[in-house]
């Protein structure tokens, strides 16, 4: 008996499990200068909390409560729900229909449903979309150390390898971080290293690039090399720069970093073609001194129409090559210039819509008042014509008396003047 009532007071003692809806982490599907596209993972969704579910940017309050700015950029923000017709995850989708240019988003998210509410804190970091670009540009600037090593002994490469296990190690110590890797971003590494909130990420960004300029393909900010160690500056350093100013600076490094993507053929034909003319000054060697020994009366004519065959041979390919791939670039650029037009053209069409019941209600009270205007002057003209018309009887009928001409007549006699 004692046994059942401890157990029955176990039950009752024991807490019990509620499992509530809730959000999980994103996931980011875009890059920097895209429009945004990305999903939030629902947490223990039922069916009843989904149909009452209403998710969105939580107010200007809310941000404050949490110490986070709130910019108007995230009002483009956009949330739906997605249902999963099979046996798929229910999510979250966040869009915005304009290209995102700041690689750091910070915004707070409300959901509400029937049986509670949630805020959760989100931070997006948008990276730049060709990173494969960086890999070959920095490949390009270290050929001559990768041309070294080659040369060294086994001895001396087998203890480069073992030294670079560490560096994969990326750590942040003091007022250093590294050694970075190429998976690193600059906007990434500014939001770990950033001393305060109240410094924006582009100042933070701007103060890391100018402490380790050597550290940057081209000089640009989205061109981070492997392998350094990079110099966090203090806040002096930081706030060198005001937020306006690094944001500034920031767009202008990305507009830079679109066009040395957008030369890159030209960079590679031109390379393509330096190999090319190598090639050809070697087999022209080689012809030359095959025909040298054959027959040294046909070396030049010989040599120089196998010369002109191996440059002809050896150059169509690349060539063709090479323009194909800065049409493709071209043609993706002009693409996504494109779609940002239509995003902008978009949202006038739909500030013309907005504007034009507010211009119709101006027209109509215009007219309104015109109208009323137009009836006041009837008026005042209809009554004007009948005090006339009603006094001109009244003045016409009226009988002269004579005590009326005596008087008249007297008033004149006596005034001499």
């Amino acid at each position: 008996m004692k046994r059942f009532l401890s157990t029955i007071a176990f039950l009752f003692l024991s807490p019990v499990v509620v499992y509530a809806l809730g959000l999980g982490d994103v996931v980011v599907n875009s890059a920097l200068n895209q429009p945004l596209d990305g999903k939030i993972e629902l947490l223990s969704p039922s069916p009843d909390d989904l149909d009452s579910l209403k998710i969105g940017l939580a107010d200007s309050n809310a941000f404050a409560k949490a110490g986070i700015d709130r910019p108007f950029s995230l009002s483009k923000l956009k949330f739906n729900l997605r249902r999963s017709v099979d046996d798929g995850d229910d999510y979250i989708s966040i869009s915005t229909q304009a290209a995102i240019q700041e690689p750091f988003l910070n915004f707070l998210i409300e959901a509400t449903w029937a049986n509670g509410r949630i805020l959760r804190e989100y931070t997006i970091l948008l990276d730049p979309p060709s990173y494969d670009f960086r890999t070959r540009m920095e490949n390009t600037v270290n050929t001559e150390e990768v041309a070294v090593s080659t040369i060294q002994d086994s001895t001396t490469e087998y203890t480069s390898e073992q030294s670079k296990t560490p560096s994969q190690i990326t750590n942040y110590v003091g007022g250093n971080y590294g050694p970075t890797v190429r998976a690193d971003t600059l906007s990434e590494i500014a939001y770990k290293t950033r001393p305060d909130k109240s410094i924006s990420l582009d100042q933070m960004m701007m103060a890391i690039y100018r402490a380790n300029p050597e550290a940057f393909i081209n000089q640009n900010i989205n061109g981070l090399k492997g392998g350094y160690v990079l110099d966090i500056p203090d806040e002096a350093a930081i706030y060198e720069l005001t937020a306006a100013e690094a944001r500034r600076k920031v767009r202008s490094q990305h507009a830079a970093w679109g066009d040395v993507i957008f030369e890159e053929g030209a960079v590679s034909n031109e390379q393509t073609q330096l190999v090319n003319e190598i090639d050809v000054d070697k087999q022209k060697n080689e012809v030359t001194n095959e025909i040298e020994q054959a027959d040294p009366e046909l070396r030049l004519v010989v040599a120089d129409d196998g010369a002109q065959a191996t440059q002809e041979t050896g150059e169509s390919e690349p060539t063709k090559s090479n323009d194909l791939l800065v049409a493709e670039e071209t043609i993706e650029t002009l693409t996504q210039e494109n779609i940002e037009l239509k995003a902008r053209l978009k949202e006038l069409e739909t500030l013309v819509a907005q504007l034009q019941p507010l211009l119709n209600l101006k027209d109509d009270e215009l007219a309104a008042y015109q109208t009323q205007l137009a009836a006041k002057a009837d008026t005042s003209t209809i009554q004007e014509d009948g005090e006339v018309e009603a006094a001109s009887p009244d003045i016409l009928n009226e009988p002269v008396t004579d005590e009326t001409t005596v008087k008249d007549t007297t008033e004149t006699e006596l005034d001499p003047f």
